[in-house]
Order: C-alpha cells, then structure tokens, then sequence
C-alpha cells in the first residue's frame, strides 16, 4: 500500500511525427479552469434543459389538442360536425376509410367481444393439449437431468416456446376472429 504512490504518475508518449501547438494554444489549456466534471455538469445541464423545453412543448401541444376536442364535444351542432373532423386531422390519416367512431358503433363492437369471450371456456376448464403437456414434461426432464448445466436444454425450451407460442395464436385467433 506504501509502495504506489498517491498520485498517478504523468506519462509522456513520443509519436513517430513531431507534432507542435501553437503558444497560445497551450496557454489556454493550461491555464483553463474547465475541467472534465465542469464540462460533463454542463454537458448534463443542457440535455436537461432540452428535455424540459421539449416536455413544456409536447404539453402545450397536448392541452391544445384537449381544449379543441372538447370544444367540438361540446357543441357539436355548431360545427356541423361529429367530433371525428377534429380528431382525424390530429390522428394519421390511412389509405382506407372505416366507420366514423360513435358510441353506438362502440357498443356494439365492446358486445361482440364480450360474446365471443363468454362462450370460450376458462383456462382451468380447458382440457391441456398434449403436445403442450409432453414439451414441458421433456423441458423439466432434461432440466433436471443437466441440473449443473441448463444450457443444454435449450433445443427442448425452444421447441416448447413454439408450441405454446402456436397455442397462443390459435386462441387469439379464435378469441379476436382474425390473425394478427
């Protein structure tokens, strides 16, 4: 602990080509008080700042959008209007046109789901796949075969993680009516 010394040693590299500073150059440097945590404090201090300019300005963006959207709620007689003019020259426009959003179209699509979700059974009255049962079953065989080394299992996880992921489409599909 005694041998090294406390204060680092100055190491001076000789390059194959001379290379020369100015005067003025080398003054500045030496005589600057900026040092690497004065520069990375005010490096810190403008992304800061930064950041909160584009926060105040993505707020006022957004109490903007609000105040418009609930003027057009309140009178949408008025404008001649359903509120769905307001909200589509803020949300991007796509290719194809679909119904304009009100609460009846809203409804009635929140019922459809709720009938499609009530006539499909609840996990603990399904009956398990026996693909899924017999993946995991040899997931947790080799596992506790290869207890010391885990990494050996991967073929039997990965061929689990593709039926269940298989599984899991095939309901969603079967919940939502559509792929994804």
């Amino acid at each position: 602990m005694g041998n090294n010394p406390s204060k680092p040693t100055e190491h001076i590299f000789y390059g194959e080509t001379p290379v020369q500073f100015s005067h003025n150059l080398v003054n500045t440097l030496e005589h600057s008080s900026e040092t690497d945590s004065t520069r990375s404090k005010a490096t810190d201090l403008h992304i800061a700042q930064l950041v909160n300019s584009e926060l105040q300005r993505l707020q006022a963006r957004e109490d903007e959008i609000l105040n418009q959207l609930s003027n057009s709620d309140l009178a949408p007689a008025e404008s001649g209007s359903t509120g769905t003019s307001i909200l589509s020259n803020f949300l991007p426009s796509s290719g194809q046109q679909e119904d304009p959003l009100n609460r009846q179209s809203l409804q009635e699509k929140v019922e459809g789901l709720k009938r499609r979700l009530s006539s499909v059974p609840a996990p603990e009255e399904r009956p398990e796949d026996p693909e899924i049962v017999n993946t995991r079953q040899a997931v947790v065989n080799c596992l506790r075969i290869n207890d010391r080394r885990p990494l050996d299992c991967y073929a039997e996880i990965e061929r689990f993680k593709g039926v269940a992921r298989k599984r899991e489409k095939e309901f969603v599909v079967s919940v939502v009516g559509r792929d994804f």
